[in-house]
């Protein structure tokens, strides 16, 4: 246990941070926090037994190296969208341009979501209804040598955890919770980053994904990890607005995946650029699973008719290995690509998907070249 006696810890409640869960302590943690970025091997301190309110904040670098942010009490954001300005409602808790940096402890950062929740549009399809500016609870921007490990995170208001423009991230042994009918609450999402490692993590996100892999990402690792509920591990969308996107180098190990709408799945918009490559799926396990294995190139927003568009975001060299378990649906392996810029160099090998029922699932191919070996259920439907 950390002691607020220690030279190089700054404890929020030395601050006068209350910690009753009913005050503003925002400005107490600010001021904590300015103390410990000039100290080298600073501890920035939530102590146990205590519940914080903190207001939309931006804990801002550049700070001595090689700090920590101890997350032992309980973080409690304000309970109504309306004391939110318009201008902090892109995100909660904001950690940016930091060098060399753990977020770590047996804490709670809770968003008290429920409130964005009831105006999302797909709660309440209104005039008036709003999904695109529920904050991120935790974003964080612009860092290299970033440990996350411990803590849990719960109730988001929209994304649970953002990594954007971040590099060398490890984050370890984090639990997310999310309940069913929490809209577009994804888990971890990871843009404009290289070098991510998520491990043993259990991540349960409601209505989105587990881990979404955005454009500009590299040499990401998703291992020995659980999800569900949610929408499973996902690359992408990627070429949104006729953009240019890339993602490549991903590995996805040992992961059990539970209860979701999709499990490994590739998401790409009609008309975009770019390519989704190198990526690696291997040793999953999935239970009850709609969808568990689909690419699907030709994404298009619902709410217009969609014609089919010239460019595409290519996939290519994905490989899907050792993958066993239950389908939701009946067609467990689904690939529909474009005809303009075809799947290449997909390979299944060691797959065994069944319906949850007990019948035989299939496969569905458009557009899907590749290969399989050794057994593969259902058959393989690439050319």
């Amino acid at each position: 246990m950390i002691s607020s006696g220690e030279p190089n810890v700054f404890n929020v409640r030395q601050f006068n941070a209350r910690g009753d869960g009913i005050q503003n302590d925002t400005q107490a943690f600010l001021d904590a926090w300015n103390a410990a970025c000039l100290v080298e091997d600073s501890v920035f301190l939530i102590p146990q037994s205590f519940t914080f309110l903190i207001w939309p904040a931006s804990f801002k670098g550049p700070c001595k190296s090689n700090m920590t942010m101890q997350i032992d009490g309980t973080i409690v954001a304000p309970g109504s969208p309306d004391q939110y300005e318009p201008g902090q409602r892109n995100s909660w808790i904001s950690i940016v341009k930091l060098t060399s940096f753990s977020i770590t402890g047996i804490g709670t950062i809770d968003g008290r979501g429920q409130t964005w929740w009831n105006i999302s549009c797909k709660h309440n399809p209104s005039p008036g209804c709003n999904d695109e500016d529920a904050p991120t609870a935790l974003w964080v921007f612009g860092s290299t040598g970033l440990n996350m490990s411990g803590i849990r995170i719960q109730n988001s208001q929209q994304m649970n955890v953002a990594f954007v423009s971040c590099h060398d991230v490890i984050v370890a042994k984090i639990r997310i919770e999310n309940p069913q009918n929490s809209p577009n609450t994804d888990g971890i999402h990871i843009e404009s980053s290289t070098n991510v490692t998520v491990e043993h993590a259990a991540i349960g996100t409601g209505s989105d994904d587990c881990v979404s892999i955005g454009s500009g990402s590299s040499n990401v690792v998703i291992r020995d990890c659980e999800c569900g509920p949610g929408h499973g591990i996902s690359i992408g969308s990627l070429g949104k607005g006729e953009s240019a996107a890339y993602v490549s180098s991903v590995l996805v190990h040992r992961v059990q995946i539970t209860g979701t709408m999709n499990g490994l799945r590739i998401k790409t918009w009609q008309g975009g650029r770019g390519s989704a490559s190198n990526i690696r799926f291997e040793n999953v396990s999935m239970s009850g699973v709609a969808n568990p294995i689909i690419i699907d190139q030709n994404y298009c927003d619902a709410l217009r008719p969609c014609s089919p568009q010239g460019s595409a975001v290519q996939v290519k060299s994905v490989e899907y290995l050792h993958i066993r378990g239950t389908s939701a649906t009946a067609i467990a392996t689904s690939f529909d690509c474009s005809a303009s810029l075809p799947c290449l160099d997909l390979l299944l090998h060691d797959i065994n998907l069944t319906q949850s029922s007990g019948a035989q699932a299939s496969a569905s191919c458009s557009n899907a070249f590749g290969v399989s070996s050794g057994s593969v259920v259902p058959a393989s439907c690439l050319a």
